[in-house]
């Protein structure tokens, strides 16, 4: 079954519109391996002969298809993958259906947009801009309205980091069940995949598997950034819970950070939930 899961007024999802691609969410802290496994996902769908892309790639291809511009569509169709990738981003992000996907998000997010000030209100102390966290999420939001918008109905879109997870970068940090109401609110007032697939990990694995740290906490200390790596893992294990309420499709798989083989057959028991939807 395809499509996009839409929720009811009681937060339950109702069947998925057959109109709509496949959509499958990857939820995890940062350091679970959600990017890694995204890259496995695809490639095990893909050798099953499924129609499936990035959220990255069927951004490429929704924009392709689209664009009406004499110049751009030569350019993005003959120059190499990795030279036009900035060209079509910078097209990509000035284009009209980008501007009328940005117009409708606002228009129909409006609780949304409220949840979102609430949190970054809370969190003053922390030095992040709140037109910086607005950005995140209608960024992310916005993409995802894009692609299931212009994408075939036949196509899988596999998420490594999407607009459940942007909950996280919400709420994660210092999060306790004081955030919940708003959490909740914020989760039932967004599109929901057709699956979610939660990689169960804790604080100490991610820690061990960050290589790299984001901009927003390169310059913090080990004490922040292990405060909100317990923060983030507080927040997942509630939107699990909320999502499983919702009866949101969901799989749990554990991080991947023993063998290869066991981390595949686990996302591979995953993926199989599609066929039952």
């Amino acid at each position: 079954m395809t499509g996009r899961r839409e929720k009811g007024n009681s937060g339950r999802v109702l069947a998925a519109d057959a109109r709509r691609p496949t959509v499958i969410e990857f939820l995890g802290i940062s350091g679970a391996g959600k990017s890694t496994l995204a890259a496995m996902a695809t490639e095990r769908l893909r050798q099953q002969g499924s129609s499936v892309c990035t959220l990255d790639e069927a951004q490429q291809l929704a924009f392709r298809g689209t664009v009406r511009d004499r110049f751009w569509r030569p350019v993005l169709r003959f120059l190499p993958a990795a030279i036009s990738h900035r060209i079509w981003r910078h097209a990509f992000n000035r284009s009209q259906d980008r501007f009328l996907a940005v117009r409708a998000v606002m228009v129909d997010s409006a609780e949304t947009v409220e949840v979102v000030m609430a949190a970054t209100r809370r969190r003053r102390d922390f030095e992040i801009l709140p037109d910086v966290v607005i950005g995140w999420w209608l960024n992310s939001l916005t993409n995802y309205v894009m692609v299931t918008s212009l994408s075939p109905p036949a196509a899988t879109i596999v998420i490594d980091e999407g607009v459940i997870n942007r909950a996280v970068s919400l709420f994660g940090f210092q999060f306790s069940e004081a955030d919940r109401n708003d959490l909740e609110r914020y989760l039932h007032s967004i599109p929901m995949p057709d699956l979610v697939i939660h990689i169960d990990t804790t604080p100490d694995v991610a820690e061990q598997r960050l290589s790299t740290w984001s901009k927003r906490f390169v310059d913090e200390d080990e004490a922040t950034r292990r405060a909100f790596l317990e923060g983030s893992a507080r927040c997942v294990a509630a939107i699990v819970q909320i999502l499983e309420t919702a009866e949101v499709p969901m799989a749990h798989i554990p991080a991947p950070d023993g063998s290869i083989a066991e981390t595949s057959a686990s996302l591979m028991e995953a993926l199989d939930l599609l066929d039952a939807l």
